[in-house]
């Protein structure tokens, strides 16, 4: 039953583009129309990481549509890298969902500056993130 419930997440969680200009992709996430107010935090989180990659100039996030906008310099990363850098940071997200489904503000606050560290770690700046085992401690 676990395995359904991530693929489901996971195919809710999964970036389709929407529109791509050299600099500039605007990506739809069905999953991110149904975030409640509560879940800002998790938002604030996840553009934080999607900026992290060197070359990556900004991103707004629209949780009422779905989408997410990023901007990039167009001579340093592919289109094709940063759908892939999402993708795999979504997939993280939906391989710890248990956890980082009931976090609020003050779990944020704790738990996001070691989570982002360890996520900017295994992207050394680029638009690939590497494998990431996320240690316990980090959760506490």
């Amino acid at each position: 039953m676990l395995k359904l419930k991530e693929a489901i997440l996971r195919h809710e969680l999964k970036p389709k583009v929407a529109h791509r200009l050299p600099g500039r992709l605007r990506l739809r996430i069905p999953a991110l129309r149904r975030l409640k107010d509560s879940d800002v935090d998790a938002t604030a989180y996840l553009q934080d990481c999607l900026e992290l990659p060197a070359g990556i100039e900004a991103v707004s996030i629209d949780a009422r549509t779905g989408s997410i906008l990023i901007r990039y310099q167009a001579d340093r990363l592919l289109d094709t890298d940063i759908l892939g850098y999402v993708d795999s940071l979504l997939g993280l997200m939906v391989a710890h969902w248990d956890r980082i489904k009931d976090l609020h503000r003050a779990d944020w606050e704790r738990i996001g500056p070691k989570l982002k560290r360890i996520i900017m770690e295994a992207t050394d700046h680029k638009s690939k993130l590497s494998p990431i085992e996320i240690p316990e401690d980090v959760w506490q």
